[in-house]
């Protein structure tokens, strides 16, 4: 069955499209595609729709880390269909965590759960991040304003893989201007870390994750805790750490 979604932001490297109810919104930001296309297909959250939760779909036509000239008329439209909302929570990986974060304001958001999330990808902002500074040649760094379009008393968790250097940059930099952000690591997690966490697979987990109102953190580090005694990646990595510690302390 194909579901027809209304219009809300149709740019030549934006668009954004509305499906079902407006009250509540689940905002589903693209993410870094090595397989792009163009535009991808939008649809909703059949799984949410259930729960009476409607889908908010903003889709990229290059991966752009969100950073085009259609910027400003983006906002306009997306502080126009979601000022009225009662509770609007979205959730974004890597680039679409980006995007997250530099809409917040602008789409009113409430909640957001933000998996392996960039600060920037700039080499004034984010030093530490070569290669993705290296990406940012193509784009103006005008569009990189982040600080201004972020939502500062925006709640939820950011997730990150603390063995991944710039991703721990990235994260220490958000949690600056994100104070109520709570922050979740996830050792051997990957990037994005919910990989070898949840799977590709686990989205609807972490769906629930994001519209449950217990506590994100508790949730994830009890889930964690359970999962990676089976979870053969973790084991691993935890493996190959503590023989190099032993060996770190036999050279000693």
């Amino acid at each position: 069955m194909t579901v027809t979604g209304v219009p809300v932001f149709l740019g030549k490297h934006v668009r954004a499209i509305h499906f079902g109810e407006t009250e509540r919104i689940f905002v589903a930001l693209d993410f870094g595609r090595s397989d792009r296309n163009g535009f991808p297909e939008q649809s909703p959250s059949r799984y949410l729709a259930k729960r009476g939760i409607g889908t908010l779909s903003i889709m990229l036509s290059e991966n752009s880390w969100y950073l085009t000239p259609e910027n400003d008329a983006l906002r306009h439209a997306l502080d126009a269909h979601c000022r009225g909302a009662r509770d609007v929570r979205a959730m974004g990986v890597s680039m679409g965590g980006f995007g997250a974060v530099l809409l917040s304001k602008a789409l009113h958001l409430k909640k957001a759960l933000l998996i392996s999330p960039q600060y920037s990808i700039f080499r004034s902002r984010a030093p530490w991040d070569r290669r993705r500074n290296r990406i940012s040649a193509k784009f103006s760094e005008a569009w990189d304003d982040l600080d201004q379009g972020v939502k500062p008393d925006l709640s939820g968790m950011m997730i990150y893989d603390p063995r991944r250097r710039p991703d721990v940059h990235h994260i220490r930099a958000l949690g600056r201007v994100l104070p109520d952000m709570k922050i979740a690591a996830v050792p051997f997690g990957g990037h994005p870390a919910h990989v070898n966490l949840v799977g590709r697979s686990g989205f609807r987990l972490l769906i629930d994750l994001l519209h449950n109102d217990g506590s994100m953190t508790t949730w994830l580090n009890d889930y964690r805790r359970k999962e990676r005694e089976n979870n053969a990646v973790y084991l691993r990595g935890m493996t190959d750490y503590l023989d190099l510690r032993e060996q770190r302390k036999l050279r000693e």
